[in-house]
């Protein structure tokens, strides 16, 4: 997954991070769970990045940009944090 995910900043999700898809059909879903890994640099400014060579919907249609995502801001991230991120 090191080469569908990134941070700015040279940050990261942490060793060993997890994504999962919630509720998905067929393999594809509209939500996926992150749950970080160990030693996460991950801070409320990020972009989290999706290469866009590794999205695709039902019908293989593949997007002309990559997915970005603004990093929420909490009280504070460690490991085992888990956000569900919300497709539209």
């Amino acid at each position: 997954m090191t080469n569908v995910f990134s941070l700015n900043s040279s940050h990261t999700l942490g060793t060993g991070f997890s994504v999962v898809a919630v509720g998905d059909a067929n393999g594809f879903s509209t939500q996926f769970r992150i749950i970080l890994g160990t030693s996460p640099s991950i801070v409320a400014i990020d972009t989290l990045s999706v290469v866009k060579d590794r999205v695709e919907d039902g019908p293989g249609n593949k997007p002309k940009a990559g997915l970005t995502f603004s990093v929420p801001s909490v009280c504070g991230f460690s490991s085992g944090w888990d956000y569900t991120y919300y497709a539209k």
